[in-house]
């Protein structure tokens, strides 16, 4: 669903299974069920959900590692991609990738490697990053895990499309795999262009008119009623909001107020 776009949809079935998973006595799955739900709200942009995930229910890395927490780790390595923490991805992965190797968990081991090639390339290591789509390709495509790779988004179709412009290929078949796996994952950065994006840090300031025409807009005032309280007109008050998109990298008041208050700046 979540790849044909149905975002929407998937709060209300998590609801569902949680509903499922407390009537159950299955209260163990409760973890998994949360960092699934902090997953969605990657793909939804929700990072206030994201961060609240992380400092508060994530797995602690320098514990016990366990074959049941693989999942939540993973998820973990995504939110890392989100803070740009790229040397924590790849620390989480070489403690996981041992006992996945004991466990023969070959798709799981795909999935950790894709993440680890996304952090290296990231981080401007793209020879490590190529050195593990080598592996990551050759069991996608004997194990059809197509979605696997493309769900990935923009983070996947950027490694991709530079990926096979450093490969040399001469297998006919892969060439075609590796166009098949940039199409979907370029579908994928469409549909949720903001699906693991680093999370800016250091936008450039605002004025105080700019703040105060923010804070209408978070209010929920329209360009005439922000234009009646601040005494300006309507031109101004759209003068203003360009400025704010332009500062905070967005093009709507919807994602203006999102951003300011994800980084305090509200």
């Amino acid at each position: 669903m979540i790849a044909t776009g149905q975002i929407a949809v998937l709060y209300p079935m998590l609801d569902q299974i949680y509903n499922k998973i407390t009537s159950t006595d299955s209260r163990w799955l409760t973890e998994n069920h949360n960092s699934l739900r902090a997953w969605g709200a990657m793909y939804d942009n929700d990072i206030t959900e994201v961060k609240k995930w992380l400092e508060n229910e994530s797995p602690n890395e320098y514990g016990r590692l366990c074959m049941t927490d693989v999942f939540r780790y993973m998820i973990k390595m995504r939110a890392y991609l989100i803070e740009g923490k790229y040397y924590s991805v790849v620390a989480i992965g070489e403690l996981l990738r041992k006992i996945l190797q004991y466990g023969h968990r070959v798709i799981d081991l795909c999935e950790l490697n894709l993440l680890c090639a996304i952090a290296y390339y990231s981080g401007g290591k793209c020879d490590e990053a190529y050195e593990l789509m080598d592996e990551v390709i050759k069991v996608a495509k004997k194990r059809k895990l197509d979605r696997l790779i493309a769900d990935e988004g923009e983070k996947a179709y950027l490694l991709l499309r530079d990926y096979k412009r450093n490969l040399n290929i001469k297998e006919v078949g892969l060439n075609s795999y590796i166009n098949h796996l940039i199409a979907l994952s370029k579908k994928m950065a469409l549909l949720y262009p903001d699906y693991l994006k680093e999370c800016r840090k250091d936008f450039p300031s605002l004025t105080e008119t700019e703040r105060e025409v923010l804070q209408l807009m978070a209010n929920e005032r329209t360009n005439s009623e922000i234009a009646y309280f601040m005494g300006i007109s309507i031109n101004t008050v759209k003068f203003h909001s360009k400025n704010i998109y332009e500062k905070l990298s967005v093009n709507n008041r919807r994602r203006a107020v999102k951003v300011a208050k994800e980084n305090n700046i509200l």
